[in-house]
């Protein structure tokens, strides 16, 4: 009962943080996050509106409106469970993750307000078969079987756009430029611009 009336408390007040603005909203999530450093955001248009979304990797995807910020959408509540986000054209976008025999491929439609669930894709290595979503749904109970070749077809109508991620301990500051060719010393910046040391 203690946990459970914690655990409400720690949502609670994650949600009145997403109305204070991006600033705030980056600053609670370094306070409250036990590897912040790991951390990474885009400013994006998601919806094609205009206005950059904050998209706030396996965790948020916070708007403004009116002036003030809100959740657009939770990452961690979809159906996947904090998954890779990555835009798509026509304002469309995907979360996808490949965690033990089980990969995931779900298509949203970003809205003025929000995103809907367009399609899903699960790839079960074990009975190495694909199947298509039809909720979203994180317990893959409401699929249906498909080819491998529809599974793609698919995927590939969903053209990624390339988004940079950059160090949600930065935010605020101007992108530093990572621009070695090799590939040793790129993750070695990568890591020193990182570090909030």
């Amino acid at each position: 009962a203690d946990y459970e009336a914690e655990r409400a408390l720690l949502v609670e007040e994650r949600e009145s943080k997403y109305a204070e603005g991006y600033k705030e909203f980056v600053e609670y999530r370094l306070e409250t996050t036990h590897r912040p450093e790991n951390l990474v955001y885009a400013l994006f248009d998601v919806n094609g509106d205009g206005i950059d979304e904050m998209i706030i990797q396996f965790n948020d995807i916070l708007s403004m409106k009116d002036g003030k910020s809100y959740k657009y959408f939770d990452l961690m509540s979809a159906g996947i469970g904090g998954g890779f986000f990555a835009p798509c054209e026509n304002n469309t976008f995907e979360l996808y993750n490949d965690l033990f025999a089980n990969h995931r491929y779900y298509f949203y439609k970003a809205g003025p307000e929000g995103a809907t669930f367009i399609t899903g894709l699960i790839y079960d290595a074990n009975e190495d078969s694909w199947y298509r979503s039809l909720d979203g749904g994180s317990f893959d109970t409401n699929r249906e079987p498909i080819t491998a070749e529809e599974a793609q077809r698919i995927r590939d109508s969903y053209r990624r756009i390339e988004v940079e991620m950059l160090p949600l301990i930065n935010f605020g500051q101007e992108a530093a430029n990572v621009d070695y060719e090799d590939l040793y010393a790129k993750y070695i910046a990568s890591k020193l611009n990182r570090s909030p040391n």
